[in-house]
């Protein structure tokens, strides 16, 4: 049921403006700092600008389709943080925007983790989320464990709402 104030003819997705998708490019930037000193390699990641672009678009155009749908007469609703992280795993995961600059030091990863660094990105993604809610859940992520996420985001076919699901279960 939409709220009184947001008309069916009205809604139409309104594109990012580019600040925004700057916002974004730079919060992910963070992230993939941190994931650069937890990852065991030293090759240089490069980051495929149009795809870290189209990955802002459809989680934006996902928060407005979750605000459209789920929102009540008298209440807005605004997607979870969580939510929205879980999304950019997935979008990293299907459009895999980050790789390595040397084509041998992807296959060496690929050789050592059984996933593209692009896949490996995606589960940082989900493990930060999932510690930053919960602290005590970093011990749960053992090597063993982010080996099986790492080799679920690689082989296996996951729905947006299967993934933000995942993730809602990891962190309670």
């Amino acid at each position: 049921m939409l709220p009184p104030n947001i008309k069916e003819e009205d809604f139409i997705y309104n594109p990012l403006k580019n600040d925004d998708i700057l916002k974004s490019y730079n919060d992910l930037q963070n992230l993939l700092k941190d994931f650069a000193r937890t990852v065991n390699h030293t090759g240089k990641l490069e980051i495929n600008l149009p795809a870290i672009c189209r990955i802002c678009i459809r989680v934006d155009q996902r928060k407005d389709y979750f605000m459209y749908y789920h929102s009540e007469p008298n209440k807005i609703m605004k997607m979870s943080h969580e939510k929205e992280l879980a999304l950019w795993s997935y979008w990293v995961c299907k459009y895999k925007p980050i790789r390595f600059k040397n084509c041998k030091d992807e296959e060496w990863f690929y050789r050592d983790n059984g996933c593209t660094v692009s896949d490996a990105f995606a589960s940082y993604i989900i493990i930060s989320v999932v510690c930053a809610k919960n602290r005590k859940k970093g011990k749960y992520f053992s090597t063993s464990v982010v080996k099986n996420l790492y080799y679920d985001l690689a082989n296996r076919d996951f729905s947006k709402e299967a993934l933000i699901s995942k993730v809602n279960d990891l962190i309670s």
